[in-house]
């Protein structure tokens, strides 16, 4: 007997805890035309709807590139080939879609590490490519007929981590410090996205135009120390004072 209530008093005290953990969860937002890439880099993975292709998105590292983001389409074929699309983008906030000007085509072959053997170039053009968020609540990229992957939806799933990672002290610094010659835009900076070798940072900022009732947005900060000096770009995410 007191063994089962000892039983019944750990079950009663992991489900308590379970709700606890669950209140203080802070529930994911809903995906919108306006936050739909925000969320992509941070909280949300995408997988084709009745099918087995995912897609990325990340920011493009290389400062000699007029493309800003790279999507990444990867189409398996079986277990240990498929065939993976990088789709070279620029993003539109006015119309919250991602319009690709130019993809390399892949045939990727693994080995039994799950690392990639061999990666045979398919093609390597232009395109017209385009990745938009519908009312559907999916995904949809729309390819040229010669992109072999002309039109596929995908369905958000959440990420099993969170993207960003907290920044360092060296870069709270160096935000702080850029922001010194910064005139009329306050930027809270909120997780590193991505980074090359620490010479190229982007920055996830809360963004709030120094105006009484403006609406934060968000943006992607680019620091580029290959230089002489930090240069500092960036990419808006969200439409200024807009709720998504």
């Amino acid at each position: 007997m007191k063994k089962m209530i000892a039983v019944l008093l750990s079950l009663m005290l992991a489900l308590s805890f379970s709700c606890v953990a669950l209140a203080e969860e802070p529930a994911a937002p809903a995906l919108t035309a306006g936050n739909w890439l925000q969320e992509t880099l941070t909280t949300t993975d995408w997988i084709e709807k009745d099918g087995r292709a995912t897609l990325e998105v990340a920011p493009v590292l290389d400062d000699q590139s007029e493309e800003t983001f790279e999507v990444t389409v990867y189409c398996p074929d079986s277990a240990t080939e498929g065939t993976q699309f990088k789709f070279y983008c620029v993003y539109d906030v006015d119309i919250h879609k991602l319009i690709a000007h130019s993809v390399l085509c892949y045939h990727l072959t693994y080995g039994e590490d799950g690392e990639v053997d061999l990666a045979e170039n398919v093609y390597d053009r232009s395109t017209q490519a385009t990745v938009e968020f519908g009312e559907d609540g999916l995904l949809t990229l729309s390819g040229d007929e010669d992109d072999m992957v002309s039109l596929i939806a995908f369905e958000p799933v959440p990420a099993p981590a969170f993207k960003g990672q907290e920044l360092t002290e060296a870069q709270k610094a160096d935000v702080a410090k850029l922001q010194n010659g910064l005139l009329g835009v306050s930027y809270e900076p909120e997780c590193v996205i991505a980074e090359a070798d620490d010479l190229v940072i982007c920055i996830l900022c809360k963004a709030t135009v120094v105006r009484p009732g403006a609406e934060p947005y968000a943006v992607l900060m680019l620091i580029n120390k290959n230089g002489d000096k930090p240069e500092v770009s960036f990419i808006q995410l969200t439409a200024d004072d807009s709720e998504g």
